[in-house]
């Protein structure tokens, strides 16, 4: 795979999931996949909610 991409699925949240999903299944190290899916749920929280909340106060 090209280095970009490798890159890109390094730091994907979906890829860090997955590979935390398998290790707690396949009893490999935790640590960094949890922490960059937890690091991602939190930025995605972070940047969407203050939209969502805007946009539900539009409308009502």
């Amino acid at each position: 795979m090209p280095g970009w991409l490798e890159t890109f699925t390094d730091y994907n949240p979906l890829s860090n999931l997955a590979d935390a999903a398998r290790n707690l299944v396949n009893g490999g190290p935790l640590a960094h996949s949890v922490w960059m899916t937890l690091g991602w749920s939190v930025l995605i929280t972070v940047v969407t909610a203050p939209i969502a909340v805007a946009k539900f106060r539009k409308k009502t």
